[in-house]
């Protein structure tokens, strides 16, 4: 591009309102119709008739149906103001013919001017003699400098990473809580910033350099904030409400948290006072803290138990023998068909699925959620729960033969019902023969007892139906 044209260089921006009085060119019913917009090289002694329109910059939607159509549709593009022409054209949709003519808006930008247009209604013309068009076009043009439409990039880049990453409440802190939107802040982009972000109290600004892309302004906005650009776009709100839940139940471990941290005030920690980010990357074991904008930034965690269990061992508090103490209180193992049980020594119970507390977040509604009892029964005489860990029962490495642990169950489940038959086979499979409906199954029927078993489980209609099925077809087989 010359330095003539460099001058004469600007961003133009078109909005296409619509159009009215259309002419009807479809037999049956109104047009469908659509508009194209060109951008060509116009010479000032060139008939605008004989431009070829080749370069399209924008395309507006169909609509059905209608002479008077509304597109509300935005362009923008560069333009040489001296030697383009823009050529809006207006056609009718058709599905098996060519496309209908409905006619033309072409303006040289040297007609311009510099001043803006809102909203001026343009006259459509024909392409050639033999062709009848009516009707007008509805246009509005705005010129931005370069620059303007620089900072105007740069400015969207910049709200699209604060709400991405939700970093309003760090802009707050940064603007000293002048602005409580980011869309309120004043913002200037200047290449002579020494800075790449800074705020200025006075002006109520905030300033940085110009970025190339928008991947250098993501990195320098998050490492400015948080000293690391390691910083990942997940919602942190129930890790914020797992930590502060930890605290609230684990109090010991305020005091080796905020030494690990450098405060001394337990204030900091509150919810209203600490905002909660976290790694993008399982690089970052340990927990920074940015003092400048309160804010604490975590691994990634699955659930509160394992927050819980990170933050004692990073605390180095005295909360580690109680973990070891909980750790001894529950124990995994499998009971006879070799399906997993957790056998809890403290409530003498067994338990089909491990007993844990987590948060859901359900709208604005945080829920404790606990795990279903399926069976709360001790298998042993509870003097037998005392002991080292390697005499507990329901561990793999137990130290128990068969035979007493024979007699320990049958204490417990007490004998079968009437007409039935336990029966162990050579592989040592045991089977459980029923007399009187001639049935053989692998289920201990003494675990259909309520008083066993517990309640049973309600399932689904869809599960209901899909078993019934499977059984059916079962049967079918054999």
């Amino acid at each position: 591009m010359s330095q003539a044209r460099e001058e004469n260089s600007h961003c133009l921006k078109i909005c296409v309102h619509g159009a009215k009085g259309l002419m009807k060119q479809d037999i049956f019913g109104l047009s469908d119709p659509y508009l194209v917009v060109y951008q060509e090289v116009f010479e000032r002694d060139q008939d605008i008739a004989d431009i070829e329109t080749t370069n399209i910059i924008g395309k507006t939607d169909t609509q059905k149906k209608t002479l008077n159509p509304t597109w509300n549709e935005k362009i923008e593009t560069e333009v040489d103001q001296d030697n383009e022409v823009i050529i809006f054209d207006v056609f009718d949709e058709n599905r098996i013919t060519r496309d209908d003519f409905l006619g033309r808006v072409a303006i040289p930008l040297s007609n311009l001017g510099n001043e803006d247009i809102s909203e001026k209604s343009f006259e459509l013309g024909k392409k050639c003699d033999d062709t009848n068009v009516s009707g007008n076009l509805i246009l509005s043009f705005a010129f931005v400098s370069k620059l303007e439409r620089e900072i105007s990039r740069q400015k969207c880049w910049l709200i699209d990473t604060v709400h991405r990453y939700r970093l309003e409440n760090q802009i707050q802190i940064l603007t000293n809580e002048a602005c409580v939107d980011i869309m309120e802040i004043n913002m200037e982009f200047n290449d002579e910033e020494t800075d790449y972000f800074s705020f200025d109290d006075e002006r109520k600004t905030l300033k940085s350099v110009n970025f190339l892309t928008k991947v250098q302004l993501v990195r320098r906005l998050l490492k400015f904030l948080f000293e690391t650009s390691d910083i990942s776009e997940d919602d942190t709100t129930k890790l914020s409400a797992w930590f502060h839940k930890v605290l609230e139940e684990n109090l010991d471990l305020v005091p080796g948290i905020l030494s690990k941290l450098g405060l001394s005030d337990p204030q900091f920690l509150i919810p209203d006072n600490l905002n909660i980010k976290c790694f993008k990357t399982e690089q970052q074991m340990f927990p920074k803290y940015v003092v400048m904008f309160r804010t604490l930034i975590l691994p990634r965690f699955k659930s509160k138990r394992s927050l819980r269990r990170f933050l004692n061992d990073w605390a180095e508090t005295n909360q580690e023998h109680v973990n070891e103490e909980k750790d001894k209180t529950c124990e995994q193992g499998h009971d006879n068909n070799g399906r997993t049980i957790f056998i809890n020594h403290n409530s003498k119970s067994v338990h089909y699925e491990e007993e844990e507390e987590d948060v859901k977040d359900e709208g604005n509604v945080t829920k404790t959620v606990s795990f279903q009892l399926r069976r709360n029964i001790s298998l042993i005489d509870p003097t037998l729960w005392e002991g080292d860990d390697d005499d507990l029962i329901g561990s793999r490495e137990l130290n128990i033969n068969e035979e007493v642990k024979d007699i320990i169950v049958r204490k417990e489940l007490g004998t079968l019902p009437e007409g039935w038959e336990e029966k162990v086979l050579e592989d040592e499979t045991i089977l459980y023969i029923d007399h009187r409906n001639e049935i053989t199954t692998r289920e201990d029927p003494r675990f259909l007892d309520p008083k066993i078993a517990g309640t049973k489980t309600k399932f689904s209609k869809d599960y209901k139906y899909k078993y019934e099925m499977f059984v059916r077809a079962i049967n079918r087989l054999s």
